[in-house]
């Protein structure tokens, strides 16, 4: 992959990240447009997909958004999905932000690969970039490669530094969804400039305002004629997020005007009720005391997907390790019992 591309805008790539006017399917067609000439080397055509992913077990797509994708690997594609091994799906969804999927656990076993459906259509690789959230909804970007590749430095920054967008983006994005309006949950207000306009709350003290308004700037910056010429200094002045989580995201006024928004980042609250109903299952098991074998036996999973459902039921309930998961599901199965 070369870092000089004219057809490369980062900055277009970003802007189309945090257009939160567009439906869906718009913004997942818009974004899979922008992302192609990052990842899209081969010219094999781009992908874009909502999805719904409590656990590993269980993957989804609620939309999907095809740029310049044949029939033949379309439809292998979207007959592959259904059988993503849960280690494939952990791995590439949950515990990396951008990855070649042919580095992963289980990707000789996708349908379409294991039977060199794929490979006869000139498909090696997939090329993604995702996020999800909490609740199990999330979305990916990526691109079918024609052979194995490694990025070098500057490639692997770049699409580390979209991917970090993307979080953000979609963290703020899946907000709005669920019925909070962009002005309502901003934080500050500032001029383009980085004048603030206003400002509530955690955005008030001045160590913050001094970090908004260096990052408003940036964004400027960022959309220059000179910003946009260079790609990754321009990815590198655009923060993802600054300070504790806020995002910078644009706001018009009907006259026109812009203003910039900052959007704090709102963690869900941890707790079991954010457990998949596999993933309930496997927690159960091991209270009773079995190991990952004996529950992959009862449950008739592989004790990689076993490890897996456990690991992920502890970042939702917020253990760091299998022993503080079993003794918070003590605590909650005593707490229910008494009332």
């Amino acid at each position: 992959m070369k870092v000089a591309d004219a057809a490369l805008d980062l900055v277009g790539v970003i802007e189309a990240l945090y257009r939160f006017d567009l439906g869906n399917e718009a913004w997942l067609r818009l974004v899979a447009s922008e992302v192609a000439p990052l990842v899209d080397r081969d010219r094999k055509g781009s992908v874009a997909m909502s999805v719904f992913c409590p656990d590993a077990t269980q993957f989804s797509p609620t939309g999907v958004a095809e740029i310049g994708v044949s029939d033949a690997v379309s439809t292998l594609f979207r007959q592959g999905v259904p059988g993503l091994p849960p280690e494939y799906v952990a791995d590439s969804f949950f515990n990396r932000s951008w990855c070649f999927s042919a580095d992963l656990e289980g990707w000789d076993r996708i349908p379409g690969v294991s039977d060199g459906a794929a490979a006869a259509l000139g498909v090696a690789d997939l090329l993604g970039i995702g996020t999800s959230e909490l609740d199990g909804r999330g979305c990916w970007f990526g691109s079918f490669q024609g052979q194995r590749r490694h990025l070098g430095r500057s490639e692997r920054m770049m699409v580390t530094l979209v991917a970090r967008h993307l979080k953000a983006a979609y963290h703020v994005r899946h907000r709005i969804e669920n019925g909070q309006a962009l002005p309502e949950a901003a934080g500050a207000v500032l001029e383009p400039g980085g004048r603030v306009v206003h400002a509530r709350g955690a955005a008030t003290s001045p160590a913050q305002i001094e970090r908004l308004t260096r990052a408003t700037r940036g964004i400027d910056q960022a959309r220059c004629r000179r910003g946009r010429g260079d790609g990754l200094r321009a990815l590198q002045s655009w923060q993802a997020q600054v300070g504790d989580g806020w995002t910078l995201v644009d706001s018009f006024e009907r006259d026109g005007r812009r203003y910039v928004l900052a959007v704090q980042a709102q963690p869900t609250t941890p707790g079991f009720h954010l457990l998949s109903v596999r993933e309930r299952e496997v927690v159960r098991q091991a209270l009773l005391g079995r190991d990952n074998k004996v529950i992959a036996y009862e449950l008739g999973l592989a004790q990689s997907t076993v490890r897996v459902l456990i690991a992920r039921a502890a970042v939702k309930v917020g253990a760091r390790s299998r022993r503080e998961l079993l003794q918070e599901a003590t605590r909650a199965e005593q707490a229910a019992g008494r009332e």
